[in-house]
């Protein structure tokens, strides 16, 4: 136990691994995007239509679900930062707290990402055709000739193969996971008293 005389008294960081508190925080945040894909999707805020089509209910839906995606790997980053920091008696390094919630945050995006495919081809596989049929609706009227749809439509296809979304699921949760651990780490490093 670290006491007030005895301030360098601290665990050594070599000795306690990260990722059981990173894996514990990445599954918590996970479930709670997946329930909030869940909830999107069951009030209409995930409507394939509605942000096909643009307006400014859609950027409103939109804005919505950025909020929710930062505000749940803001509190995921640091409720597994404050858990290792404790692990490691009070003083965490910055490159400790960004591996921890980086790794927590990746966790996290995983599972959402796996979740939204499994979402798309077992639960509603009718969805990818619904977006389908609205951009192309979209491209008519935009005046496209039908050569110009298909070839549009071609690629947001190829945008829907389920192993093409885990894999941007996986670099797009690497990528600003970073940015928001790099953020949490500046902010709740701890450095450890030095000696005299």
């Amino acid at each position: 136990m670290t006491t007030i005389d005895e301030p360098n008294n601290f665990v050594d960081p070599s000795t306690v691994p990260y990722f059981q508190t990173a894996l514990r925080y990445g599954l918590i945040g996970g479930l709670i995007l997946v329930a909030w894909g869940l909830v999107a999707q069951m009030v209409g805020l995930a409507d394939p239509c509605a942000a096909a089509e643009g307006g400014s209910s859609a950027i409103l839906t939109g804005l919505i679900g950025i909020a929710v995606l930062i505000g749940v790997s803001a509190l995921v980053g640091v409720m597994a930062i404050r858990q290792h920091t404790g692990d490691l008696g009070g003083y965490i390094s910055f490159g400790r707290a960004f591996v921890v919630s980086l790794v927590a945050l990746i966790i996290a995006g995983v599972i959402s990402g796996l979740f939204n495919v499994l979402y798309t081809t077992v639960i509603d596989p009718g969805m990818t055709d619904r977006v389908m049929d609205c951009m192309a609706d979209i491209y008519e009227e935009q005046g496209l000739d039908q050569d110009q749809i298909d070839a549009a439509l071609g690629f947001l296809k190829i945008a829907y193969n389920p192993f093409l979304q885990v894999v941007t699921s996986i670099f797009t949760s690497a990528f600003f996971a970073a940015i928001i651990g790099l953020v949490l780490a500046a902010v709740m490093k701890k450095n450890p008293p030095t000696s005299v």
